[in-house]
C-alpha cells in the first residue's frame, strides 16, 4: 500500500508545482520583449490528450549496520541473514510502472479561464485493478492555477488526498516566485526562471502515513528546501514547445515514532526533466529524472538496521 501511495504522490505533485504563477527571469538571462508570446491553452473544450506512462526505478546499496539493542545479543550468523535480506530488498531493478493519462478542457469562461481536467490511471505490481485519480484546476489568461483537486474512488487515496493542503502549497509556490513550467510563461528561447521553495513536507508525510499508520503515529519532519531553475528551449524537432529543469534539494529529515519506528535523511539529491507542450496549450511528451542518496534507520526488538543507498527514478509520459 505504500507503494501504491508513493506512485500517487510522485505523479501528483508536478500539477502542484506547475500551479505557481511564473516568476520572474534568473539573472543574467536575455530580457523578453514586451509582446513576447506567451504559453496558453488554446484548445477547444472538450479536446482530449492521452499519454502513456512509465515509472521505472533502480536502488543501490552502499552500506548496512546492523547493531543489537540494549540488552540483545546478535550472532554473525543473524547479523549476516540481516544484511541480506535489506540488499536483496533494496539492491535491485524495480518492475516499471505503467499506465494512462488523459488531459482534457472541460471549460472555457469570457475572461480567459480554462478548466483541465487529467485522470491518471497507474498499473501497481501485486495489485490485480489499476488505480486512479483525478488532477482539476482552472487556468487563468495569466498562466496561474486556481482550485486545484486531487480526488480519487480509492478510498486510501482520497483519504491521502483530503489531507493534504493543496491551497496552501499553491500560495506558498506563488509567494516564493516559484515558476510553473509552461503556462504563461513567455516563449523566449534561452530564457531561464528560478526559484527557492520550501516544501512543508511534516503535512505532506502526514497525508501519506496517516491512513496506514493512523494519527497516533509520531511524525517529525522539517522544511525540505528546493532550488530549481527552468529554461525555454525553444520548438523541438517535432514543432512542441520544449521547457528542460534542473533541481536540487537540500538535506532533509524524518522520522516516525510507534507503530513503525523510522528516521531517514535525504543526503543529497537532484532533478533533471524535460516537458513540452503542443502549439495549443496541452501536454506532450515528457522525462523526469531523479537522482538520491538516502540513509534510513529502523528498529525492531532486537536491533537496529541502518542502511545507506542510491535511487534514481525516471518517470516519461508518452502521447499515443
Amino acid at each position: 500500500m505504500r507503494a501504491l501511495l508513493l506512485s500517487a504522490l510522485l505523479l501528483a505533485t508536478p500539477a502542484v508545482a506547475q500551479s505557481a504563477a511564473p516568476a520572474a527571469p534568473a539573472t543574467p538571462a536575455p530580457a523578453a520583449p514586451a509582446a513576447a508570446p506567451t504559453l496558453l491553452i488554446t484548445a477547444p473544450v472538450g479536446t482530449t490528450v492521452e499519454q502513456r506512462l512509465t515509472m521505472s526505478s533502480h536502488a543501490l546499496v552502499k552500506e548496512v549496520n546492523i547493531e543489537a539493542l540494549p540488552g540483545q545479543r546478535l550472532s554473525s550468523q543473524d547479523i549476516e541473514k540481516r544484511r541480506q535480506g535489506v540488499m536483496q530488498a533494496l539492491n535491485q531493478d524495480h518492475t516499471p510502472q505503467t499506465g494512462k493519462v488523459f488531459t482534457r478542457v472541460t471549460s472555457r469562461s469570457a475572461d480567459g479561464r480554462v478548466g483541465l481536467m487529467q485522470t491518471f490511471i497507474q498499473n501497481v505490481p501485486g495489485q490485480k485493478e489499476p488505480v486512479s485519480f483525478r488532477i482539476t484546476q482552472t487556468v487563468t489568461a495569466t498562466g496561474q492555477s486556481e482550485g486545484l483537486k486531487i480526488t480519487s474512488d480509492n478510498p486510501v487515496l482520497s483519504e491521502v488526498f483530503s489531507r493534504m493542503d493543496l491551497e496552501g502549497l499553491q500560495r506558498m509556490a506563488r509567494d516564493s516566485g516559484s515558476a510553473g513550467v509552461g503556462y504563461g510563461v513567455p516563449l523566449v528561447p534561452g530564457q531561464a526562471t528560478e526559484a527557492t521553495i520550501e516544501m512543508p513536507t511534516q503535512g505532506i508525510l502526514a497525508g501519506l502515513f496517516g491512513p496506514v499508520l493512523g494519527a497516533q503515529a509520531l511524525l517529525k519532519a522539517n522544511p525540505m528546501k528546493i532550488l530549481s531553475r527552468t529554461t525555454y528551449t525553444g520548438l523541438n524537432a517535432a514543432g512542441l514547445h520544449q521547457f528542460q529543469t534542473q533541481s536540487t534539494f537540500n538535506d532533509w529529515r524524518f522520522e516516525l515514532g510507534e507503530p513503525l519506528p523510522v528516521s531517514a535523511a535525504l543526503l543529497g539529491a537532484s532533478m533533471t526533466g524535460t516537458q513540452t507542450f503542443r502549439p495549443d496549450g496541452l501536454p506532450g511528451p515528457s522525462q523526469t529524472t531523479t537522482r538520491m542518496t538516502m540513509q534510513m534507520s529502523m528498529a525492531d526488538d532486537k536491533a537496529r538496521t541502518t542502511v545507506t543507498f542510491e535511487q534514481e527514478q525516471t518517470v516519461k509520459s508518452e502521447s499515443r
